[in-house]
């Protein structure tokens, strides 16, 4: 735990201190007020804000709820166990942020990086994020050309499409079940390419389906070597 008596020495603090999980701060303090602290640090650290305040600075909580750089706000006098608990899901709560922006830089790396083509389709087997490898396959130039579109609106086959899609909503409603494929693939400008497709259902916490990830391998050299 960390502590000072002094917004500005705070403020310095906290530009110090990246991994700082809970500010702590009055309302009311020589020079700055809590409201203004919080305003300052704001872009500066990811840190959750609880303000002790008075029934006279309802107006600046008010202000600092609606604007979000508050937490959660503690009336005076306090109950010390109810602080504790505040600060203590406050603690909580950012660990789950940073873990989040943690889990998604790692799936922009792996989207980034991966030589095979990743991609991810809603319910309505739209697709909603794909990387270079997958659009490449596809031919297309970049990534706005797939998101929200059906695969029949980018692939001219309509037989082709029909049996993906149809292979897909199996996929989905086995929840659990993965479906390896290997197919050709036309393409305008280089001609067609075979990819090697696994495709698995993603589901919500709540158990329920929400999607499917696909990866896809291109073997067309791998099958022309084997002719």
């Amino acid at each position: 735990m960390l502590k000072t008596t002094s917004a500005h020495c705070a403020v310095e603090l906290i530009g110090q201190q990246s991994d700082i999980a809970v500010v702590l701060t009055d309302q009311r303090m020589p020079q700055m007020t809590g409201e203004e602290l919080l305003a300052t640090i704001e872009g500066q650290s990811d840190a959750q804000r609880i303000m002790v305040t008075g029934f006279a600075d309802l107006q600046s909580v008010i202000r600092a709820v609606n604007t979000g750089k508050l937490f959660a706000y503690v009336t005076k006098p306090w109950d010390p166990a109810d602080l504790r608990q505040k600060v203590e899901r406050a603690a909580e709560q950012f660990r789950m942020s940073r873990q989040l922006t943690t889990d998604r830089q790692l799936l922009h790396d792996l989207l980034n990086h991966s030589p095979d083509g990743i991609y991810f389709k809603d319910r309505d087997l739209r697709f909603v994020e794909a990387n270079r490898a997958f659009w490449s396959m596809l031919g297309l130039e970049n990534r706005t050309q797939l998101l929200g579109k059906h695969l029949d609106e980018i692939v001219a086959d309509a037989a082709l499409t029909e049996d993906v899609e149809r292979e897909e909503q199996t996929v989905l409603r086995q929840r659990s079940a993965a479906l390896d494929t290997i197919r050709e693939y036309p393409q305008p400008l280089s001609g067609a390419r075979w990819l090697a497709e696994t495709r698995a259902p993603i589901n919500s916490p709540e158990h329920v389906v929400v999607g499917l990830v696909g990866v896809a391998r291109d073997v067309t050299d791998r099958l022309n070597a084997q002719r």
